[in-house]
Order: C-alpha cells, then structure tokens, then sequence
C-alpha cells in the first residue's frame, strides 16, 4: 500500500514538474516571441523613418542647390557693365527670390574677398551676411564646386539658430563668388521629421565629422551637442537598423543612418529601447501573471491531487484492515459461506464452504457464475439421477438463488447434511450460507429408531400380557355371570356389574 502511495506521489509531482516545466518553457517562449517581434516591428519602423527622411532631405537639399546655383541669374538684370552691380536692384530681386521660398531666411551672394554683394534681407545688405569663422575658406578651398553646410549658429538677423548653405559660383562678369542661404534649424528639422507620431522616435541631421546640425525633436539637440556623438558603423550606414546608443540621448537604442546625395550629411532615426519594447513589457507583464496564476493553479492540482491519493491509500487501507477482519470472521465460522453479485457472479467464500462442498475447490474464483459451482456438482454422489433430471435440478437450485429466499437440505453423498439458506443483499447479490446438519440428521435418526424400538416392545409387551390375562378374565367373567344369576343383595349385584364391565374392557 505504501509503495503504491509513493509510486501514485511520483507520478502526480512528475506530471505536475512537467506541467510546470511546460508552463514555464511556454512563457519564456512567448516572452521572448513577443519581445522579437516588438523588434522587428521597431525595426521596420525606424527603417522607413529614415527611408522617408533621407528622401525628403534629399529633395530639399537638391532644390537649395539650385536655388543656390541660379542666385546669378537672379541679380543678372542688376548689372550694367561688367564690375557695375546695381545695388538696389540686386537687393529688389533677392528680396522677391526669398520671398517666393520658405526654407530658408536669408540669401546673399559674397565675393571672394569675404564680402557681402547682395542679401535678401536689408540688414544683411546693408551689414553683410555674418557667417561662421572659416566657412568661407572652406568653400574656396573645394576643388569641386559643391553644396556645403555650416556648423550651427545664431543668426544676427533673426536670433534664431540657424545652418548656412553655400556653394561656388560664376557671376556675370567671370569672377567667383559665394551663393549663401540661411536655413533655420527648424526648418531642417522639419524635413527629417518623419516619425509618424511614433514616440520617442528622434532623427538627427549630422555632418560626417559628427557634427549635430538639427534634431527631433528639438530639444534632444541640447544634450546632443553637449557631447561628442560616437562614430557610426558600416552597418548603419547602409541603413540597417542596429542596436546603438540613441544619437540623442546616448541611451540604448535601434540606429539606423543613412547618407544623403551630398555625402557629408547624413541623416539618423533613433528608437529607444524602453520605447520600441514599452509594448512588449506590458505583454510580458500579462504573460508573467498568467503563467504564475496557472503555475500556481497547477501546483493546487498537484496539491489536491496528493491529497486524493492520500484520502484513497487511508481508505484502501481501511478497506484492507476490513476486509482482513472479514476474512478472519469467515475463517473461523462454522458455517459455508458464499457471496455473489448481482450478475450471479461469485465474490467471496470461506474455507467452510470448500470443506462442506470440496468438487467446487478447483474451480472457484472471483467472478466466477454460480451456475458453474452449481453444475460442477452434477457428476458427484450427491446427485444419482437421469440426464435430464439433473438439468431439472440445476434450474431449480439456479432458480431458487437467484430468488433470494431459498432454505432447503441436501446430503451431499460424503457423509454429510447440509442446510443452505440464499438470502438477498440490498445491492442485488445473493449471500448463502450452508450450514451442518449432520449431527442433528443423526440425532433425530436415532430418537426415530429409539421411538420405533419402544413401541415394537410395547406391543410385544401387550400382547404377552394380553395371551396371560385373557385366559383366567374369562374364568373370571364366566363366574361373574354365574353370579349375577344368584340372589343378591342391590350392593352386591353393582359390585358384580361392575367387575364384568371391567373384564370386558380388558379383553
């Protein structure tokens, strides 16, 4: 019983680890499922913003570098000889290009020597364009004519942050001069910020030295030029997404950047990971509180189950210690005992039983029918009968159990009477006990011979007594007429009456 218990213990807490082990594996897979899967959507994410950016920049720098290549043409009625610039005009028709764009603030053509020909705006034609120390140079120094842009910084004019963009150009007359714009930082930002509304999403216009030029959203651009942004991957620069620090906020995130036409800008789109997996951790926070409540509802399972079998080994127990103690009871009666089930089918016996009924001993198991204990005992002495007679017999006895009431005697051919009474069970199984009565058989034998012995000498007796008293009755009652016929007194003739009467009887 024990090690039927522990066995039954195994077999729960083994399923129940690997339950647990199921659950378990099952969140972790899921966990880490939902976690790649945020990736990738982030990913995808980041990788049409900078897609979309990169274009969109592309295309505005394009129409500046045209614009910037056509501010010649533009101040050509201007000039009246070669050298003679007419100052007013020249500023007229810059005024009316500038007005018809919105990216930029400013524009101005400078000469080689650093000085201001014309602006759009009258304070920068009359003051001359203030550009960044060194941007002039650099763009003389180029020996490719390209669109070049500055490092930041605040414009005299607006008071805003601004970039300038500048280019190499031939004015009317041959000589070289300098076509610049003023482009707000916030208009550059403008066209990188393609995000979407996704949040936390930034972009970043650099330089290829690193050089931060505008971001979105604007105020990340504070912190990122504080410090020196770190160098970019060949990865990210064909623009796959990798994990990074944020060119932002230096927190880890997924990069993607992407080269412009001109190639020493570049344009970046940042996603933080705490925002790309912002999703995905409250997935993660469900998935982790289901799988604890069915891990803890499994862990109840086994529990309750441990618990059943507990109940059922204490049970069987019982059950076993009753049974055993039944069994002893049967042991010791003196009586046969046999029990069947409803279906007429044997489901105890004692040791009684097969020494009253020893032919059915090789033969008696559980769940045996009865109709072959009682067919077992048509070739034994105690039944002598026709063929047909013994099938009678066997549906009278398989008759009378299975009504439940049967009481009736048989001797059994070895020396033995039996006395069985078949009684019902509340289940609809039949309980009969067999009971000997062979010593009572016997008693009643002898007091039958004693009883017939007694009356045979009784008789014998009477008739002996009967041949020795008739003889002298008769001398007697023939005196007794003789006397009746003589004189006698009324006293003495009753006396006489009533010994004749008497005699007679006798005989």
């Amino acid at each position: 019983m024990k090690a039927s218990l522990r066995r039954s213990s195994a077999i729960v807490w083994a399923t129940t680890g690997l339950l647990l082990l199921a659950l378990a594996t099952t969140a972790a897979w899921l966990v880490a499922s939902e976690r790649r899967d945020a990736l990738v959507r982030a990913e995808q994410v980041v990788t049409q913003t900078v897609a979309g950016s990169e274009s969109e920049l592309n295309r505005a720098l394009l129409a500046l570098d045209l614009q910037l290549s056509s501010l010649p043409d533009v101040i050509a009625p201007a000039w009246h000889a070669p050298g003679q610039l007419d100052g007013a005009a020249a500023h007229r028709a810059m005024a009316a290009f500038k007005d018809r764009q919105l990216l930029f603030s400013d524009a101005a053509l400078i000469d080689a020597g650093g000085h201001t020909l014309t602006a759009s705006l009258p304070s920068s034609d009359r003051n001359g364009m203030s550009l960044p120390e060194g941007f002039v140079a650099r763009l003389l120094a180029q020996g490719v004519p390209q669109l070049t842009i500055s490092d930041p910084a605040i414009s005299p004019s607006t008071t805003e942050p601004s970039v300038y963009l500048g280019r190499v150009v031939a004015l009317p007359d041959g000589r070289r001069a300098l076509a610049v714009v003023e482009v707000p930082r916030t208009a550059l930002a403008a066209i990188i910020a393609q995000s979407g509304g996704n949040p936390g999403l930034g972009a970043t216009l650099e330089r290829a030295d690193g050089q931060v030029l505008a971001t979105v959203p604007s105020g990340a651009g504070l912190h990122a030029h504080e410090r020196e942004l770190p160098p970019v991957s060949e990865e990210a620069l064909r623009g796959r997404p990798v994990l990074a620090p944020s060119r932002l906020t230096g927190e880890p995130a997924i990069v993607a950047v992407r080269p412009t036409l001109y190639r020493s800008l570049r344009v970046s789109v940042s996603l933080p990971l705490a925002e790309a997996l912002l999703a995905w951790q409250q997935n993660r926070n469900i998935i982790v509180a289901a799988s604890l409540a069915l891990i803890a509802l499994t862990l109840m399972g086994g529990a309750l189950s441990q618990w059943q079998f507990n109940r059922l080994a204490d049970a069987r127990a019982a059950l076993a210690r009753s049974v055993a103690t039944l069994d002893e009871a049967l042991a010791v009666m003196p009586d046969g005992f046999l029990l069947c089930d409803k279906d007429d089918r044997v489901v105890r016996w004692n040791g009684r039983y097969l020494e009253m009924v020893p032919w059915v001993r090789d033969i008696i198991r559980v769940g045996v029918p009865y109709a072959d204990l009682v067919r077992c005992l048509l070739d034994t002495p105690m039944i002598e009968a026709s063929a047909e007679q013994r099938q009678q017999w066997v549906q009278e006895r398989l008759a009378l159990h299975r009504s439940g009431a049967g009481d009736w005697e048989r001797d059994l051919g070895n020396g033995l009477v039996i006395h069985v009474i078949d009684r019902r069970t509340p289940d609809g199984g039949v309980v009969s006990l067999f009971h000997d009565v062979t010593a009572a058989e016997r008693r009643l034998e002898q007091a039958k011979m004693n009883a017939e012995a007694a009356n045979q000498a009784k008789s014998q007796f009477l008739a002996t007594m009967s041949h020795e008293i008739r003889t002298p009755l008769n001398a007697v009652l023939g005196l007794n007429e003789l006397m009746l016929h003589s004189n006698l007194d009324s006293q003495q003739r009753r006396h006489a009456e009533l010994i004749g009467s008497s005699g007679r009887l006798l005989l």
